[in-house]
């Protein structure tokens, strides 16, 4: 297959037709060495491998031959093939792509597990696996399962990234060990049926065995179709639902539990018809995984906020979670910081030392049949399962890193969109697989990766045309607005569209330079750099292992031929420098003389808005200094040849005074003088402000003094006018600011660099201009406050935060105000999985408000019935309670209280204390819960509430103590009751006790 580039590149029309032919010329040059219609044999031949001749004579019968051993050298090179460039696309106002991949890992009904990729995974086993010490990226992976053992790959310690105190950089809520953890879950795990081939009721047998004669068939699905067109009835199934034989099922009846790795790809180039149909086999998640990409400016704390940030997510939804941040190693780009997120989505938690997914009881049925049931399995998260999760934490993710940046004053931000919506005109790339990623560090160029090429400098390629197109735009607006103010007769003109003209071919030497330099000599580069880089960081990565064994590695088979391919992707690299020489010397003279000329026009540009200026100056003036022809070279001068130098200096007040001419020609100098000061503080946009009532520059000189004293009425107003831009443009600024605080970086130390990530140049250059007013920096100030004020107050409560508060009005939890603000207990917060950061949003805070009114209204103090009235006696059980030390009730009348209103001016009354041994036990295990770590299992305080309410004194005694603690021992005497119906088996689905 002919490897070529993507596109072509002409170079513009405007360009001087010889140096258009020279750079056709070199970038078919650079075309051709990146092609495989013209190799030199160097490119694939770096191992020294030759190719054999032709032999005409036929083969001869041998015997068969031993498989000869794998070599243990490396793929041959093919160095002029190219490699996708370095980094990722990105905005003009910082904003870029990263990695960030979900995968779940399924268990099937043999018990293997598979990812959704159809790679086969177990996540127990890898954890051995990736912890060996040769468990390098180099090495051949063995057969072995992958998704237990993954969290022993994301927890190896030559990839963990480290403290300064040595200690790992690894966030979790799973006690204990993770792999036996996720091996309890794959042991517990529901499995679904296999996967399988099916055919439809008519099938065609003629059509079928066309198919099965097809040579590269997959031996799994040629079987499959022999077996079913064998005995299609020995092969039908009934309908789901059906077992009487009765209803047939009426889509694709006759099915055969197979293998149908590959069979996809085969089936949709052979049978486009879709005469076959594969089944998926489907089974319960064990583990979900998150790989995400960080940002290598982050430090170590950076990262751990992030991680932290993730790891919320899940334990606010009772998910244990595993996440390890990898550091890059020697064979890894610099910048390769990473973590791994390993996540169960079924909520969770330990029961007696169990995890309650893991606890299993046995029971007979009506037909005495035994029957297992996980009584304390809780339901999987749904919001997990959603098709809304993936982009919902990638969300989440790009928002913990970005606060991260802006806290560091980095310009670079995350952005979850899509190249498309981010207006990045890139495809994304394909993932390369560890083994394929390995090959094409070696520099062999596999497919994948050439296409993954081809799609990278296409999109590089297609900004810095980009670029080019808006120079272009801003030359031509420049050019129609001299032509509108500027020119002023056919001279004019013609000079003008000589400039323009000129201005076209250096734009065009400046693109075509870019296209070579840029794109061109890096592209035909980047294979052979990168695999250099890459050798040797995998040789001295191997070196470092060979070494901790006590071996050398000098003479390792392995280590040799990386370190050989290092040396042979330099000596391409010098052979292509050598070759392409002359190429890169035009092109960077095409760069040089378009910048060049470039000034030169823009010379040009700026003395005819001069000489536009003076010729509306000189309009009044008796004798006008009129351009004249040149006795020496009969040419005519410029207006520049005829004004003497602008070092005109003030006249002594005892000389004479001049005459009426000479008052007129140094009011000229005067005046254009002060322009030429007012254009240089437009072109370097001094900031200009209103002092003790006249307008002057922020900074101001004595050149400065002495251009004000000298400017007319019409000059000032044109500074005022400068000014009054000045100002709309800070506005701009400051509402930009207040609308999106996030883009605004402010330094920490006062002499730092304050940054606007604005899509907008003319906001970003105003910064730096204008940044050097205290009053433009309090502005600014004031602006991202008071945006960050109004991001607080409009934000919206997420679900999970609605469903908290939810549960604290039907539990009646007690809600109180602190700061002006409606607070939880951290205690209670925590048992609800909310942050109190979550409950500060509008919405939040009005719901709490309501119920924190309607508590106060159950538990207000109630008016004394009259004196007169006998005290009501005692709540009497009606069968005889066992005996026991407590105290009677007393019944002695009580003193009377003051009224409602007047409880304000007392102290608080400190309820009484529980006396009653049922409700002290409920109390210590009510009061247990609410700390971590409790001995006192949820259901053992569930099932103290119910023998507490049981009894009617020690109800009495809680409705006495307290509405809000009988509301608690009442729901928790429920969830009981609830689970002792299920554990009897008379309520449907499997309970679960929260």
């Amino acid at each position: 297959m002919t490897s070529q580039l993507a596109f072509n590149f002409e170079p513009p029309a405007e360009m001087n037709s010889h140096e258009a032919a020279r750079a056709r010329a070199a970038i078919g040059r650079y075309r051709s060495r990146m092609s495989d219609d013209d190799i030199t044999g160097r490119e694939t031949d770096v191992m020294g491998l030759q190719r054999r001749r032709t032999i005409d004579e036929p083969k001869r019968q041998v015997a068969a031959e031993r498989p000869a051993r794998q070599s243990r050298g490396l793929p041959p090179a093919r160095f002029h093939r190219p490699r996708p460039p370095v980094g990722r696309p990105c905005t003009p106002d910082g904003r870029q792509a990263f990695h960030f991949k979900l995968t779940k890992v399924t268990k099937g009904v043999d018990g293997a597990c598979r990812t959704n990729d159809g790679e086969a995974a177990d996540p127990v086993g890898h954890i051995g696996y990736v912890t060996r010490e040769d468990a390098v990226a180099l090495a051949v992976p063995v057969e072995v399962h992958d998704a237990v053992a993954h969290v022993g790959y994301v927890a190896r310690d030559e990839a963990l990234a480290r403290e300064g105190d040595g200690a790992a950089m690894i966030e979790s809520n799973i006690p204990g060990d993770a792999g036996a953890f996720f091996a309890t879950v794959l042991a517990h795990e529901d499995s679904g049926h296999p996967d399988g081939i099916c055919l439809a009721e008519r099938f065609d047998p003629q059509m079928l065995h066309v198919m099965m004669e097809t040579p590269d068939i997959p031996p799994a699905l040629k079987t499959a179709l022999e077996r079913i067109m064998a005995d299609p009835e020995a092969h039908r199934v009934e309908k789901a639902g059906r077992t009487d034989g009765g209803s047939k099922s009426r889509t694709h009846p006759f099915q055969v539990d197979a293998d149908i790795a590959g069979c996809a790809g085969w089936l949709k180039e052979h049978d486009p018809d879709r005469r076959v149909h594969l089944r998926e086999g489907r089974g319960g998640i064990v583990q979900r995984r998150i790989t995400g990409e960080l940002s290598a400016d982050l430090d170590l704390d950076g990262c751990r906020r992030v991680m932290k940030a993730m790891g919320s997510e899940l334990a606010r939804r009772d998910l244990r979670y595993y996440i390890a941040l990898h550091a890059p190693t020697a064979a890894n780009n610099e910048r390769n910081w990473h973590f791994h997120l390993l996540y169960y989505d079924r909520p969770c938690e330990r029961i007696d030392g169990q995890w309650d997914f893991a606890i299993v009881e046995e029971k007979r049925t009506a037909s005495r049949n035994r029957r297992r049931s996980y009584p304390h399995r809780q339901k999987k998260c749904a919001e997990v399962r959603h098709k809304d999760w993936p982009m919902y934490m990638r969300t989440r993710f790009a928002d913990a890193v970005n606060a991260e940046l802006e806290a560091i004053g980095s310009p670079r931000r995350y952005d979850p969109r899509s190249y498309a919506d981010m207006g990045i005109e890139a495809e994304p790339q394909q993932h390369l697989a560890p083994r394929l990623a390995f090959i094409a560090a070696c520099g062999a160029a596999p497919e994948k990766d050439v296409e993954n090429a081809h799609k990278g400098w296409w999109a590089r390629m297609v900004a810095w045309l980009k670029r080019h197109d808006e120079i272009e735009k801003a030359d031509e607006e420049r050019v129609a607005d001299l032509r509108r103010t500027s020119v002023e007769g056919p001279e004019d003109g013609a000079f003008l569209a000589d400039l323009a003209r000129e201005l076209a071919r250096r734009r065009a030497e400046a693109r075509t330079a870019d296209v070579i330099l840029s794109i061109l000599h890096p592209m035909a580069r980047s294979n052979a750099e990168q695999t250099a880089e890459k050798m040797r960081g995998y040789a001295d990565d191997l070196a470092d292992k060979l070494r901790a064994k006590g071996k050398d590695p000098e003479g390792h088979p392995r280590y040799e031929a990386l370190v050989q391919r290092e040396r042979d992707a330099h000596a391409y690299l010098d052979d292509l420098e050598k070759a392409v020489a002359p190429d890169v010397a035009f092109a960077k003279s095409l760069a040089d003389h378009a910048q060049i000329g470039r000034d030169q026009i823009e010379w040009g540009f700026q003395m005819m808005q001069k000489t536009a200026i003076w010729r509306r100056e000189d309009a009044g003036i008796e004798h006008p200094m009129m351009p004249t022809p040149s006795k020496e070279t009969g040419q005519r001068q410029t207006v520049e040849d005829t004004v003497p130098p602008l070092t005109v200096t003030a006249e002594p007040a005892s000389a004479p005074a001049p005459s009426a001419k000479e008052e007129v020609a140094a009011k000229a100098l005067a005046s254009a003088e002060v322009d030429d000061w007012l254009a240089r503080i437009r072109t370097r946009r001094r900031r200009i402000t209103r002092r003790d009532g006249r307008t002057e520059p922020y900074k101001i000189d004595d050149l400065d003094r002495r251009m004000l004293d000298l400017a007319s009425a019409e000059q000032v107003k044109e500074l005022d006018l400068i000014r009054d831009r000045q100002n709309r443009l800070i506005g701009r600024m400051v509402e930009a600011v207040k609308a999106e605080p996030g883009i605004l970086t402010i330094p920490a130390d006062p002499s730092g660099k304050w940054t606007l990530a604005h899509r907008e140049r003319d906001l970003q250059d105003g910064l730096r201009c204008y940044i050097a007013d205290p009053d433009v920096q309090g502005r600014l100030r004031n602006a991202r406050d008071e945006g960050l004020e109004l991001q607080a107050a409009t934000r919206q409560a997420r679900p999970q935060v609605h469903r908290a508060i939810d549960e604290i009005s039907r539990a009646n939890i007690p809600v109180h105000r602190q700061d002006d603000s409606i607070v939880l207990r951290d205690t209670d917060a925590a048992r609800l999985g909310v942050t109190p950061g979550a409950l500060q949003s509008k919405d939040a805070q009005r719901r709490l408000e309501g119920i924190r009114q309607s508590q106060e209204k159950r538990t207000a103090p109630v008016a004394r019935p009259p004196a007169t009235e006998a005290p009501r006696p005692p709540i009497e059980p009606t069968t005889s309670p066992a005996p026991s030390p407590t105290p009677a009730v007393s019944t002695a009348p009580k003193t009377e209280r003051p009224a409602a209103a007047d409880m304000k001016d007392i102290a608080p009354v400190v309820p009484p204390v529980a006396a009653h041994p049922l409700v002290l036990s409920w109390r210590e295990a009510h009061d247990a819960n609410l700390r971590p770590g409790s001995a006192i299992t949820v259901g053992e305080r569930n099932r103290r509430a119910a023998v507490a309410l049981a009894d009617k004194v020690a109800a009495a005694e809680l409705a006495r103590l307290a509405p809000a603690m009988l509301a608690e021992a009442t729901m928790q005497a429920a969830a009981n009751r609830r689970y002792m119906q299920r554990a009897a088996g008379r309520t449907g689905p499997s309970p679960h006790i929260r």
